[in-house]
């Protein structure tokens, strides 16, 4: 079993996609974005990812959902190449009639790695408007939205508030009120680690990470093991720009849709942490949203989407999408 997984996620790194034949009604394709990082003058990066399309309008170009991952991940976390049938945030969302692209953003994956301390969330956050333009310009999307999961949240919330290109933001797994735990453990030891070297393993062990990002009593073993074999180290200057969260000083500028979604059994970013609604005090800073929504994901983790209910959480996204095809319109056959 643990072969098989190598294999597929080797393949799905290298942009061979595998497609269940539960998927099959999802059109994917390679996709690339030549990015400049302000930090690195001169350089270009190439961003690597996939487009996820719905088979019965494989050239739709009404919308399409830029989904940013977060520390450790890449773009097979919305992806996931075990039973993708049920974990795929991507394939779902397409079979929805949502096209949507999942990336390495530089550092992970396939994309540029460069020097790790010139990758920064401030950093990220003007690559991912460069994406977005990309995908109006290059691409002929109509409208962008953002899906981030936790740091991608946090470069989501900066793409969003600092540059104004996204229609929609949905923030996942992630607000400002973080618990003691990761304040605690991030200090200590992930800004620790950091300075020894650009690239560092978020959390430290396997077992911390995996007691990070998931609800054991809902998550399936063999999901957490690919998890696991697939963790890509995180760049050093993400850890140390990310800490201070400064998207806390733009979130009032986002003046677009915005979706948050929390888990409720997340240890990093909970919504009631030490007795404080915090999910509420969160959704209350998107002062200038014109509507700005919460959902709280039962019975998971940090990393709601890769847990067994999966389906139930990827369909209130699409749900929340589908009531405002105003602002996200879907492709229709």
């Amino acid at each position: 079993m643990r072969r098989l997984i190598a294999v597929i996620a080797c393949s799905s790194l290298l942009g061979i996609v595998p497609v269940s034949s539960e998927a099959a009604d999802v059109v994917v394709e390679p996709i690339s974005f030549q990015v400049s990082n302000p930090l690195d003058p001169g350089a270009t990066y190439e961003v690597a990812g996939n487009l996820y399309r719905p088979s019965v309008a494989p050239d739709c170009e009404a919308s399409v959902m830029l989904l940013v991952h977060g520390l450790s991940y890449g773009a097979w976390g919305w992806d996931f190449p075990v039973e993708p049938e049920t974990y795929s945030v991507a394939r779902a969302l397409a079979a929805r009639g949502f096209p949507a692209v999942s990336i390495d953003l530089p550092g992970y994956g396939a994309s540029t790695k460069p020097n790790g301390y010139v990758l920064t969330v401030q950093s990220y956050a003007a690559m991912t408007d460069q994406m977005i333009a990309s995908l109006r310009t290059d691409h002929g999307f109509a409208r962008v939205g953002l899906i981030g999961h936790s740091a991608g949240t946090e470069i989501s919330e900066l793409t969003a508030g600092v540059f104004g290109s996204a229609d929609a933001v949905i923030a996942t797994a992630y607000h400002h009120f973080p618990s003691e735990r990761i304040i605690r453990e991030f200090i200590t030891g992930d800004m620790t680690r950091a300075a020894t070297d650009d690239y560092e393993y978020f959390g430290g062990t396997v077992e911390n990470r995996t007691d990070y990002m998931y609800w054991a009593d809902n998550a399936d073993p063999a999901v957490i093991a690919a998890d696991t074999d697939l963790a890509n180290l995180t760049p050093s200057g993400e850890i140390y720009s990310i800490g201070s969260q400064p998207s806390r000083f733009t979130i009032e500028a986002i003046d677009v849709p915005v979706l948050l979604v929390l888990a409720e059994h997340d240890v990093l970013f909970p919504p009631v942490n030490e007795g404080q609604d915090v999910a509420a005090a969160e959704l209350a800073l998107f002062t200038s949203s014109p509507d700005a929504s919460l959902h709280v994901v039962e019975d998971a983790g940090h990393s709601f989407h890769l847990h067994r209910n999966a389906p139930d959480s990827i369909a209130a996204i699409a749900d929340w999408l589908d009531a405002r095809a105003d602002v996200i319109p879907p492709c229709a056959a």
